[in-house]
């Protein structure tokens, strides 16, 4: 009996340690502070791709379900833009 007492107080002690809700909504606002911030990283890098991509040798345009090169020019099975 004494070890099932000795377990329900380290499960008791230990429980509100790993809550991720231990401090109110704050796990839901830092949340979605980080997918603000990976939104606002994955919209500069699409802009930074999108501007340097589908000419011969850089990497194939990327746009919602298709990949694209300049001109005449074929993504190959690498993703890069060729003739």
């Amino acid at each position: 009996m004494s070890k099932l007492g000795v377990v329900l107080l380290i499960f008791l002690v230990l429980l509100p340690l790993t809550s991720p809700h231990q401090n109110g909504n704050g796990f839901a606002g830092n949340r979605a502070r980080q997918n603000d911030m990976q939104r606002r990283k994955n919209g500069l890098t699409n802009s930074l791709r999108r501007s340097s991509c589908g000419y011969v040798g850089q990497p194939c345009c990327i746009v919602p379900r298709r990949a694209y090169c300049h001109g005449d020019l074929n993504c190959n099975n690498v993703a890069m833009c060729v003739r």
